[in-house]
């Protein structure tokens, strides 16, 4: 197709300008459905954590391994469990005595 002012082509490729303004026009729409879901989200997510105390971390991580598929969930947990279970045990509750120190026990 020869080009003229509104349709552009080489060897590889054809480009229309209004196709080209559309789709543009239709990503920046888009984008700015996904940056309001976005903010949306963000919002709620700050709101479930000030509302439970969740630490924003432990609560990232537990989407981030619940979004795995079942496979690689039961492949990262096989290993994860237990290496946390050790970490805790052997290095992290004694680190942080007082925080996991039950409060229903006395000190003589």
């Amino acid at each position: 197709m020869p080009n003229d002012e509104n349709h552009i082509s080489n060897s590889q490729v054809d480009v229309d300008w209004n196709d080209l303004e559309t789709f543009l026009s239709e990503m920046a729409d888009k984008q700015r459905t996904v940056s309001e879901a976005t903010g949306s989200l963000r919002s709620h997510l700050k709101t479930v954590l000030n509302d439970t105390g969740w630490h924003k971390k432990a609560a990232a991580m537990i989407r981030t391994i619940d979004a795995m598929s079942e496979e690689a969930r039961a492949d990262f947990l096989a290993s994860f469990e237990p290496m946390f279970d050790v970490m805790l045990s052997k290095k992290w509750r004694d680190e942080s005595m007082d925080f996991f120190k039950d409060p229903t026990e006395r000190e003589d």
